[in-house]
């Protein structure tokens, strides 16, 4: 193959060559960008908001019920509150057992 048939003496291809990589150079930017475009989705299920709306309203709970502090410090100071042993320990135990699983 002679290649003066390709390329002009002048550097140029002829104009039957070029249409030719213009024409699949189109087609490969065609399949590129024609490519169907997938999105990530998650579907959550009517428990898991009905969860997720539990937990942000238990984050925005106060981490302290100081009304609650305030009447068992008004109890301590005025001697009215008394203290079960046997009921503290079982709650302590209890508990224990609860976080050991």
């Amino acid at each position: 193959m002679d290649i003066s048939d390709k390329v002009n003496l002048n550097g140029s291809m002829p104009v039957k060559l070029t249409q030719g990589i213009k024409k699949k150079a189109s087609e490969t930017e065609k399949t590129a960008y024609s490519a169907p475009q997938q999105t990530d989705r998650v579907d959550l299920s009517d428990r898991a908001r009905e969860m997720l709306k539990a937990h942000e309203t238990i984050k925005k709970m106060p981490d302290v019920d100081e009304e609650k502090v305030a009447r068992i410090k008004a109890r301590i100071h005025n001697g009215a509150y008394k203290v079960d042993g046997h009921r503290a320990a079982a709650n302590i135990l209890a508990e224990s057992l609860f976080l050991s699983d």
